[in-house]
């Protein structure tokens, strides 16, 4: 970890928890840097009352980013509360996921960053919801077909409507993953911010639902700083998570408590300065670090290291085939939907990628380093013993 990571930290910790440190050598320009791809400037903008060595352009920076995210977080608030509205004129089950509900566990949820208003229903209703936002001004952004959700926009707002909480492995423990989380509409509880009312997951579900967010970004884009303190300040306002022997039980069963565990180890050893020595916490730390807020920091290398996670074939040709059949579902349209041709990715995926390297609309890419960035993703996920449940 870098000096002016640490320092990142530090303001973090004084805004959130009025930690007080020596600010007299920050390099205030890269942490800056740092805050933004990790989407934190807002909480480094509230650390710096009292400070008075900040650069004048660095702290207008810090202000205009702030005031954005918080005229953006409104923009947010106010197509949250009009989507509510129309769902339950309609008597529509659903609820809001991520966002407003992560945010109110924060002491400051006005500063955490938001970018879109993600929101669950039931499969048996998706099509219908759809259709019904269509016809109420929102416009249809993007659908993958074997996808679990669709975006849609209206007046500058980004939609995520899921029918399920994420993806899940092709194993019985995730067909069983599956069943258990389509009952979580059954016991929604009422949520509050700003003296609005709104429908989210209980504490069951959505603890299963930051877990599955995380993974999925772990696995995809890249897990950030944002998404590790959600989890911790959920679990810091229900204790019971990681305590009641049904809560434990239940991560236990679907292989997602060592990663539960962990990511409260990081926040607990690089926030609340606790005395923890686990190279797993060490290594989510530094993958956080590296790749930022969704991946923003990541290499076109790490970037392929999508399609890796999983492989581990020590024959170089079986590796090139998983790995270019994986990369196959993920970026070509007919692999999509013809599930088949997707080991033709060995061939078809690098004779497009040669053609958009000569009509420049691609870079090149080093496969020697992709293979070893999947190294570190592979270890690490090994490591947290995502979905190896037990019974």
């Amino acid at each position: 970890m870098t000096n002016y990571q640490k320092d990142l930290i530090n303001l973090l910790k004084k805004s959130m928890f009025k930690y007080e440190f020596d600010t007299s050598n920050i390099d205030w320009e890269l942490v800056y840097k740092e805050a933004s791809t990790q989407a934190v400037s807002a909480f480094v903008y509230d650390s710096t009352d009292n400070i008075d060595n900040i650069p004048e352009c660095v702290y207008k920076l810090l202000k205009q980013y702030t005031i954005s995210v918080m005229l953006k977080n409104e923009q947010i608030f106010q197509g949250q509360k009009s989507l509510v509205k129309l769902l339950e004129e309609n008597k529509i089950d659903y609820a809001i996921i991520k966002g407003f509900t992560a945010a109110v566990n924060y002491t400051k949820p006005e500063l955490r960053t938001l970018g879109d208003v993600d929101f669950l229903v039931r499969k048996s209703d998706f099509q219908r919801v759809k259709n019904l936002l269509l016809q109420n001004g929102y416009s249809l952004v993007k659908e993958e077909e074997n996808h679990f959700h669709c975006a849609l926009k209206k007046d500058g707002v980004l939609f995520e409507m899921h029918f399920e909480l994420s993806e899940f492995p092709n194993t019985k423990l995730g067909e069983n993953l599956r069943d258990f989380l389509d009952s979580a509409l059954d016991d929604v509880v009422e949520y509050e911010f700003q003296g609005e009312k709104f429908k989210g997951l209980n504490i069951k579900f959505q603890m299963f639902s930051l877990l599955l967010h995380m993974e999925r970004h772990m696995s995809k884009d890249g897990l950030g700083l944002r998404q590790l303190l959600d989890f911790r300040f959920f679990v810091e306002k229900h204790p019971e998570v990681m305590q009641d022997e049904e809560y434990v039980l239940l991560l236990k069963k679907y292989g997602l408590f060592k990663m539960a565990s962990v990511c409260i180890d990081l926040v607990d050893k690089y926030f609340y300065d606790k005395e923890i020595n686990n190279k797993t916490v060490d290594m989510l730390m530094e993958m956080s670090l590296k790749r930022g807020n969704f991946g923003v920091k990541r290499s076109i290398e790490e970037t392929y290291t999508n399609g890796l996670i999983g492989i581990k074939h020590s024959n170089i040709v079986k590796r090139n085939i998983a790995f270019f059949s994986n990369r196959s579902m993920l970026t070509w349209s007919l692999a999509k939907k013809y599930r088949g041709l997707k080991y033709l990715g060995i061939i078809y995926l690098p004779i497009r990628h040669l053609f958009r390297i000569l009509f420049k609309k691609k870079k090149s890419i080093n496969y020697r380093k992709v293979f070893e960035s999947s190294k570190e993703a592979n270890m690490l996920y090994d490591d947290l013993c995502i979905f190896k449940g037990k019974d």
